[in-house]
């Protein structure tokens, strides 16, 4: 440590402060590298040094962090945020999706908007709660809907598709074999 607090000029009535750090040879390894980068790679920088750069001042903090010992559990850091007014503003585009799902246009963007969420928050928060992405969600519902047409009506295939909201036959054909493992045909006969 004293050979390095020479290398960096750090005058001794000072480097008692720089005794207590623990040291950390893959951060010294990183630290080394940016150095090395730094010295041989020309007089300009790109913007690919900065990014370069700036990996490398990442990949020293996450370190940093990392032996902080702070408790980074993801897990209830959802859960704390998942309250129940957000609970209950999911519920709302769930809802709003109920009474759209035939409709072929639903945008993420329209489901945000009415749970009052950004696009983003959104269908992180919709995971959290219900398990599947918007998408999925949405499509799984499509798909409980063509079932049901499929099963109680003799309306041609084509029409249960457009009535429930998908593109084409060949794009419900596939979304109701995934969910239930039979094909539409297979479900009339």
């Amino acid at each position: 440590m004293n050979r390095i607090l020479d290398d960096a000029d750090i005058p001794l009535r000072q480097r008692g402060r720089y005794q207590n750090y623990r040291q950390d040879p893959v951060a010294a390894d990183v630290g080394r590298a940016a150095i090395q980068y730094l010295m041989h790679g020309g007089q300009q920088v790109s913007k690919a040094d900065d990014l370069l750069l700036e990996s490398f001042a990442l990949g020293l903090i996450s370190r940093m962090i990392a032996g902080l010992n702070v408790d980074l559990n993801i897990e209830s850091t959802i859960k704390q945020c998942s309250s129940r007014r957000s609970d209950k503003r999911i519920d709302r585009a769930i809802d709003w999706v109920e009474e759209n799902v035939l409709d072929q246009n639903i945008r993420l963007s329209d489901m945000a908007s009415v749970a009052g969420y950004s696009p983003c928050h959104f269908g992180t928060v919709f995971k959290a709660k219900t398990g599947s992405s918007p998408y999925a969600y949405i499509l799984k519902r499509r798909a409980e809907c063509a079932r049901d047409l499929i099963v109680g009506t003799r309306l041609p295939l084509s029409h249960i598709s457009y009535q429930s909201g998908f593109s084409s036959q060949a794009h419900m054909t596939a979304i109701v074999k995934r969910h239930f493992g039979l094909t539409p045909g297979m479900m009339r006969n």
